[in-house]
This record gives C-alpha cells, structure tokens and sequence, in this order.
C-alpha cells in the first residue's frame, strides 16, 4: 500500500475520531489507533473498534446490517463463532453470552483474533477450520481478501495446512445457544460435522455462499427440527421451538 493510501486511511480515522464524543475510560491512544489503521486496513479496523468503544454504528456503516441487528436480540450461555476472521462478531456479542468461542484457522487472522479479543475474559479462541473430520486440511489462500481463505472453493494454487475439528469435538457435551458459520463454501462440512450434536445448538445462522442450493439446506435443517428463515440473500437463521 502506497504512503498516501496510509495517510488517507490516517486522516479519516482522525476525522472519526474527532466527530464522536466517547466516554473518556473507553478512548484508544490516537497514536496508536492510526498505526493499527495503517497495518491492518480500514474497513475491519474501524468495524471491530467501534464496537470495542461502544459506538452505536449507524444505518449503511453496520457489517452485515440485518444479520447484525438480529444478533443484538440474542443472549444466551455460548456462542460459536465459526470463521471468526479477526472477531467481529465474537467482539459484538460477547456482552450477550457468558462464553464465546471463536475459531479461526488462518494463523495471521487469528493473530488479529486473539488481539481484538485480549480484553475480553469470556472470548477463547481456537485455531483450527470446523469441518466434517477431526484432522488436517488444506486451506487454498486468497491474495485479495483475508476472509476469502476456503478449505473447498481453490482461491489460489497457495494451500497451507491447518486444523480441522468437527463441532462434535468442539462442543462434546455444550449446548450452543447460537452458531454462526461463515466458511466460505465449507458450510457443508460444518453441518455433517454436527450431526451428532444437533439436539445441542439452538440457533444456527448460516452463509450460504452457493445461492443455487437454498432449498437444499433449507430441507436439511428442517430435518433436523429447525424452523428456517432467511435473514438476507444469502443468509439464514435456523432455530428450534423447543
């Protein structure tokens, strides 16, 4: 990235950070909330810090806005984050659950993981991609965008070898109020992986990223018990009656 780019990035941030008055406990060092800006780029950097400060995001700048706003309403004893990428949505809801785990495969992404949640007791992080077989993978890479990383979908040629763990192992005898997957494409192995703990997660929600099998996960839950909605496009919400 280009020194302008850096300074534009550094210059907007100082714009936000001037035009919001937050309580003076919760203020980061502005000196070293630019240097993160530069490194880990503006868009996540300013999503998981406003909700480490608090900050109310308003309409249009909320990641994933009705997925979001539906998740503010849940509260619970464990959430599952499943392909926590750098923890924004293990950072939101931590106030929300007495417990959250985050898991994360890509060792530079859990890097960022395990920093944004260093303050908070009740977030565990856990490096390893959740899939159908407790055992290794390879994970194809993608150059453009971190959160892109699939053990199914070939980003790229680069493949490193990470973890795998089923949600069978990871929970073992847990119950999970709410399971949030964002896989890109692997969300098939994720759900085969949890065949034998389905009577113990409440709630899924789901990125779907082939659009064209809607039906067939719909069914799929269904089978399971799961009354199913769709929050967005290509997001849906699967929760039990009982």
């Amino acid at each position: 990235m280009s020194k302008i780019m850096h300074s534009l990035y550094a210059f907007l941030l100082w714009i936000l950070l001037k035009s919001i008055t937050f309580p003076r406990r919760l203020l980061v060092g502005r000196r070293k909330a630019l240097q993160m800006l530069v490194n880990d780029g503006l868009y996540h950097f300013l999503l998981i810090k406003r909700v480490n400060l608090g900050v109310n995001p308003k309409s249009g700048l909320i990641h994933e806005e009705a997925v979001t706003n539906l998740f503010k309403t849940i509260h619970g004893n464990l959430f599952v984050d499943v392909g926590a990428r750098w923890g924004y949505y293990s950072v939101l809801l931590s106030p929300n659950f007495k417990r959250v785990f985050a898991v994360e495969c890509h060792p530079e992404n859990m890097r960022k993981l395990m920093e944004y949640t260093s303050d908070l007791k009740n977030v565990e992080c856990f490096e390893c991609a959740v899939s159908d077989i407790d055992g290794v993978a390879d994970l194809y890479l993608s150059g453009a965008n971190v959160g892109t990383h699939s053990l199914v979908r070939k980003m790229s040629d680069t493949t490193i070898r990470v973890k795998t763990i089923t949600l069978t192992s990871l929970l073992k005898e847990k119950v999970a109020d709410l399971v949030k997957v964002d896989v890109e494409g692997a969300e098939w192995r994720v759900l085969k992986g949890a065949e034998n703990v389905m009577g113990n997660i409440k709630r899924w929600l789901i990125e779907l990223h082939d659009l064209t099998r809607k039906s067939e996960l719909e069914s799929l839950l269904k089978s399971y018990g799961y009354n199913v909605r769709w929050v967005d496009a290509n997001h849906t919400f699967a929760f039990s009656s009982c």
